[in-house]
């Protein structure tokens, strides 16, 4: 398509702190005795293509899977018999949604920033050129 970047296949170091990440190398990764670096390169596209799915799969979603833990909490909070263990366990859902979130921002962020760097940085180059 005209006019549209196109994406670039990145390792997103926040993935790690998944156990299902760890699942798909452990699932797709291919040991060889003397690997060639041709090999080596397959093995981990084929893995990263992998990882690439899992992750629109996983954080696809996150916005709205937050907004519904938040709505049972609410619903919970608001009865008069409520389980504080049930409360408890969505909290702690809720937190690690939200760190999943927080990561996940924190690196399309530092990916922007590295791909299209500080606009100011001819100005800035010039001025000290002078």
């Amino acid at each position: 398509m005209p006019g549209k970047k196109a994406r670039s296949k990145r390792f997103a170091p926040h993935w790690l702190k998944e156990d299902d990440c760890l699942e798909v190398f452990d699932k797709l990764w291919i040991p060889k005795p003397s690997p060639s670096a041709d090999s080596v390169k397959t093995n981990f596209s084929s893995i990263l293509d992998h990882l690439l799915d899992w992750s629109k799969r996983k954080y696809r979603n996150l916005p709205l899977k937050i907004k519904r833990i938040k709505k049972k909490l609410d619903n919970i909070q608001s009865q008069n018999s409520w389980s504080a263990m049930e409360e408890v366990q969505l909290e702690m859902e809720l937190d690690t949604l939200l760190t999943q979130e927080e990561e996940y921002w924190k690196t399309i962020s530092r990916v922007g920033w590295l791909t299209e760097g500080d606009r100011n940085t001819t100005y800035f180059y010039r001025k000290v050129s002078q």
